[in-house]
């Protein structure tokens, strides 16, 4: 890659291998009113159920297994998965749940019958 004055910049190889390792933040959770409402922690683990859906998305084209009946993608989380990701217990993990629900950023469903929720990432308002 060249620079304006001529000179060459070399970019480092753990940053174009490891690529996929990195997951992406929307850019509107750092803005208003998201920020003010979402804790740390909120934001991380709609980082996470937003990778999650977009997994989902990529593998539901051959066999349609991460959308429902009208189209929604969504995700399979336990609430196992959500202490392990943002490393707290079964209280905070539920208290970040019910703050993204309360943000109106996901939709969960429990289909009961000890089955993991549906979780659906909503558009920002």
């Amino acid at each position: 890659m060249l620079l304006r004055g001529g000179g060459k910049i070399s970019v480092a190889p753990w940053f174009i291998e490891n690529k996929s390792t990195y997951k992406q933040a929307p850019i509107f959770l750092f803005k208003d009113p998201y920020r003010g409402l979402l804790s740390d922690s909120g934001i991380v683990l709609y980082i996470y159920l937003y990778n999650l859906s977009q997994l989902s998305y990529e593998n539901s084209q051959d066999g349609k297994y991460w959308v429902n009946r009208s189209g929604e993608v969504f995700v399979h989380c336990t609430l196992e998965a959500v202490q392990q990701c943002l490393r707290c217990g079964h209280d905070k993990a539920a208290k970040v749940l019910k703050e993204l629900e309360g943000a109106v950023l996901i939709k969960k469903l429990s289909p009961g019958n000890g089955r993991p929720a549906e979780i659906f990432l909503l558009p920002p308002k």
